[in-house]
């Protein structure tokens, strides 16, 4: 679910033009697929296993968030492989605890109503 909402996110700002990738390997494939489809979804996978109960996960989620927005991003943005065009990293803040907050939320939804 983390994949799919990233690579969805990743896609919607690149064709609205918030950012950039000035590094295109394949034209119809962004670059961040390894992003989106590894990294992100292992941290969510840890933080879901190792913080269970939902005080301690919104914890971990605002940490994982500010990681990824003022250190992550900017790493990638020095490695020329991201140029936001008119984002900053601070509106990938919310996006990021919201997207953890609100799978944990669906995920558990579903568990219970398969039991």
């Amino acid at each position: 679910m983390v994949s799919l909402f990233s690579n969805i996110l990743d896609v919607a700002g690149f064709a609205l033009g918030f950012w950039r990738y000035p590094i295109m390997i394949l034209p119809l494939l962004p670059p961040m697929i390894p992003v989106n489809l590894v990294f992100l979804p292992m941290i969510y996978m840890l933080m879901y296993q190792y913080f269970p109960k939902w005080k301690s996960f919104i914890f971990a989620s605002i940490g994982i968030s500010l990681l990824n927005s003022f250190v992550f991003e900017p790493i990638l943005v020095w490695l020329e492989l991201y140029e936001p065009v008119v984002w900053k990293h601070i509106y990938s803040l919310p996006i990021y605890i919201f997207m953890a907050v609100f799978l944990k939320w669906l995920l558990e939804s579903i568990v219970k109503r398969a039991q």
